[in-house]
């Protein structure tokens, strides 16, 4: 989460064409993430929440016999 954090953060600098306006950077992070190269897409992060968290579905997996088994999370 800490590398496409900061790759989001940098595309919200971006979009706020500025390094120094903590509100107006935060204002912009849904268009660091809209702006996210798909190369730095480690996940899929497709909006910030109303607290400025990322709502992202969490995807977990086990090791069964071998292979890896998806798991639904709730």
């Amino acid at each position: 989460m800490n590398y496409i954090g900061m790759y989001a953060f940098a595309e919200a600098i971006k979009a706020a064409g500025s390094v120094d306006d903590p509100e107006k950077i935060m204002a912009h992070m849904q268009d660091g993430l809209d702006n996210l190269p798909e190369e730095k897409q480690v996940y899929i992060i497709p909006k910030i929440d109303p607290n400025g968290g990322f709502e992202s579905e969490l995807i977990v997996a086990a090791i069964e016999d071998g292979k890896v088994v998806p798991i639904k999370a709730d």
